[in-house]
């Protein structure tokens, strides 16, 4: 009975259902009832008896109803509860164990392995199938790996049929033209060209082996990333105001403009009554073939008729590798203030708005290792900066020009401030995902802001909720000096490109009129995200809970996102 499994077994992993039928009548061994199948049908058989167990299940022919319908029947054999795949390299007789799903994943796991050695620089790797056995239940199948000889990098030839991709731009990012390649292996060099975000492989890189070296080909195209991303935003109970509205979001991003690696972004948004939002982005990365880069950030924020903020943003970047940087930063803020209430001013109350200026240093440190530039399964991603300065609080004509009912005048009520303060900040935004099982991903984001200072007015603070989470609320509703948002969202993915997702953002925050008090909102919801060709949908759909504002979906919040890459 052994050697007969084994015999089977054996069979079955080379050829383990009839290929030369086209129609099959299962016979039920038990009750002996007839059914007539196609070959898809009977690759369903035979999935669900391995589903139940019985991996080496096989079809037996038992007699031929004409030239093309065989009556068949199902041999189970022995029912296997684990598979463990098991290997060993070159000589040594440590075994690496792993269990799988299936007998037909091993081929799939010997490619991973034997692409890893490649990588490595061991390019004439082979293998063999060492022995298969049934042990307590468990199927044990066993390879062995020949690494033979590694060879070294002779040199890197970077192929492109793309004229926006500049072959010599390319080789400076990847830092190709040192004379010394003794510490470039060739996964190191792979993985690199994955993380440049314009360009992606076009085929598994070759190689021409010399005698104790190899010229590696890697063969590029360019990637898709040009982006027009317009979000509508569909707001119930929109700011406790018991109506609807429609909020706006338009962001153009432009990638290797001049096949230099340039990117601008422009981001347009109204949601707040009356007021409206404008940033503009840009970098210039490896400046003259060094890996020294430049970036520039303007930002102009008009909230009603409260105030008017600008931010301007410069910094430095020195590009440690393709997927990671460091920059040094220059920032400098200014607010205004509109309009002032008159009569809590003759009260002795300042506003909570303030004009000011403020200029900082710092530094910053960016991190992009996800597989994916959307729909991504697995990486990190990493943004962080700290900055430090002086705060100037300007005093407001429109306030001193005003006199108490004593005749005095108002700039009085500035002595009860430091005009000139040290400020500082932190930022970080962290993001990783994490594959549960093959379509299940939990994706986690942590992010924080954090603004110090003696005095801090409203203007000078954070807006944040809805579209840039926690999700569930109005957009830009939120205002805190100081903050952290925890994100988890689990999506399941039904195709690659088509997925299901829950969420829930739960942030701390600290109130805006009183520094002492930290709420907790929280939000949850749900949505859906689909890639057509160049197009990217999403839906999502989510209630918050803050203080007396409870979960309830009379308050829910709709952001349609659509996106066209190009």
């Amino acid at each position: 009975m052994k050697y007969a499994l084994l015999y089977s077994i054996g069979f079955y992993l080379l050829y383990s259902i009839p290929m030369n039928s086209q129609k099959f009548i299962l016979v039920d061994s038990i009750s002996k009832k007839e059914t007539l199948i196609g070959i898809e049908e009977l690759k369903f058989q035979k999935n669900k008896f391995q589903k139940q167990g019985f991996h080496f299940v096989s079809f037996d022919t038992i007699r031929k109803k004409n030239d093309s319908t065989f009556y068949i029947q199902p041999f189970l054999n022995q029912k296997i509860k684990k598979i463990i795949f098991e290997y060993k390299v070159d000589s040594s007789n440590k075994s690496i164990k792993q269990e799988i799903n299936k007998i037909e994943s091993c081929q799939a796991e010997i490619d991973i392995i034997q692409n890893q050695f490649i990588q490595n620089g061991y390019l004439k790797t082979v293998y063999k199938l060492d022995t298969f056995y049934i042990r307590n239940d468990s199927f044990y199948i066993k390879y062995s790996f020949q690494r033979n000889q590694k060879y070294k990098l002779d040199s890197i030839h970077i192929i492109s049929t793309s004229h926006s991709i500049n072959d010599k731009f390319i080789r400076k990012i990847l830092k190709l033209d040192k004379s010394d390649r003794s510490d470039i292996d060739f996964k190191s060099i792979v993985e690199q060209v994955r993380l440049i975000p314009f360009i992606d492989l076009d085929k598994n890189p070759e190689f021409t082996i010399k005698d104790s070296s190899a010229i590696l080909h890697i063969y590029v195209k360019d990637r898709k990333t040009n982006q027009l991303n317009a979000i509508l935003g569909l707001l119930s109970n929109a700011y406790n105001s018991n109506s609807i509205q429609f909020i706006g979001d338009v962001n153009l991003s432009l990638n290797n403009i001049l096949r230099r690696g340039i990117s601008l972004e422009i981001n347009w948004q109204k949601n707040l009554a009356n007021s409206q939002f404008l940033t503009v982005k840009s970098s210039i990365p490896y400046i003259l073939n060094t890996p020294i880069g430049s970036s520039i950030n303007f930002t102009l924020e008009k909230f009603d008729t409260s105030y008017l903020r600008i931010i301007y943003q410069m910094s430095i970047d020195y590009y440690i590798n393709t997927y990671q940087s460091i920059s040094f930063l220059y920032k400098n803020q200014s607010s205004s203030i509109d309009g002032i209430d008159r009569i809590s001013l003759q009260n002795g109350i300042m506003p909570k708005y303030l004009d000011y200026s403020y200029t900082q240093f710092g530094i910053g440190y960016k991190l992009n290792k996800l597989n994916k530039l959307f729909f991504n399964k697995k990486g990190w991603k990493i943004d962080a900066n700290f900055l430090i300065g002086n705060k100037t609080i300007e005093k407001n004509e429109n306030i001193t020009s005003l006199k108490d009912n004593q005749g005095n005048s108002l700039e009085k009520l500035y002595d009860t401030l430091n005009l000139s303060q040290t400020v500082s900040s932190f930022f970080i935004d962290i993001t990783k995902y994490t594959g549960i099982t093959k379509d299940l991903i939990l994706k986690s984001q942590l992010e924080s802001k954090n603004w110090l200072s003696e005095n801090i007015s409203i203007n000078e603070m954070y807006y944040t909720g809805g579209i840039r989470k926690p999700r569930g609320f109005d957009d830009n509703s939120l205002i805190t000096p100081n903050y952290v948002t925890l994100s988890n969202e689990i999506q399941y993915y039904l195709s690659e490109y088509f997925y299901s997702n829950i969420f829930a953002d739960i942030t701390i925050m600290q109130n805006s009129l009183d520094n002492k008090k930290i709420n907790n909102p929280i939000g949850l919801g749900l949505g859906i995200a689909l890639k057509t060709a160049g197009n990217i949908f999403q839906l999502n759909i989510g209630t918050g809970s803050l203080e007396n504002q409870k979960f309830s979906i009379s308050n829910a919040k709709v952001h349609i996102n659509y996106t066209n890459v190009f």
